[in-house]
């Protein structure tokens, strides 16, 4: 039997190291391209939306704090290369084998660090910003819910939905307004006036 593979290919054609991701191995174009094409709530939604489309609602929900804005355009960065896990696939894993929990959180937080890094931001984000982004991410989902699924998910706390509505856009269009985004709000990218 070959052995596992602990690398995976990009759309650009890199090979990018599961285990030790480092800032060189990023390329946002690679970012885009993938977070436009993988749906959110593992794609039981009544059209297409990705996570790309996802993170520049939790960008646009914490414009008022704008060193905020770009930590909410990369928290999900990370799926890029690991794909979105679904809340409650997180929750089963965590009860049933909190070691393998352990080391999912592992992988990501080692692409976090690499996303983070290329990005020009600090690993972790600064207390205050983490927790309003946290915050955007769940009235964000929320508002796709709402908007996007059958029942609107649980919400204890009571949350005010805003009522701002999700928009149709395409895998294209989702990872260029991503990029776009990228561009304006990530200090390396904006520094450089362009991408790698």
């Amino acid at each position: 039997m070959p052995p596992i593979a602990t690398t995976i290919q990009t759309q650009s054609g890199r090979h990018v190291e599961l285990i030790a991701p480092s800032a060189c191995d990023i390329r946002w174009h690679d970012i885009c391209h993938a977070l436009a094409n993988i749906c959110r709530f593992t794609g039981h939604t009544r059209r297409f939306y990705s996570v790309a489309e996802h993170s520049v609602l939790v960008a646009l929900l914490v414009k008022e704090t704008p060193k905020a804005v770009p930590y909410a355009l990369i928290h999900d960065a990370h799926e890029a290369y690991i794909n979105d896990l679904s809340l409650p696939f997180k929750q089963v894993i965590r009860e049933i084998n909190p070691d393998a929990w352990n080391s999912i959180k592992a992988i990501q937080e080692g692409f976090d660090i690499a996303i983070h890094a290329a990005a020009g931001l600090t690993y972790p984000a600064p207390d205050k910003i983490a927790k309003l982004v946290k915050q955007a991410d769940h009235t964000a989902l929320l508002i796709e819910s709402r908007d996007l699924m059958t029942y609107l998910v649980h919400n204890p706390q009571n949350i005010s939905v805003p009522a701002k509505k999700i928009k149709n856009s395409p895998p294209a269009n989702a990872g260029y307004t991503l990029m776009q985004h990228f561009q304006m709000y990530l200090p390396r990218l904006a520094d450089r006036g362009a991408v790698a």
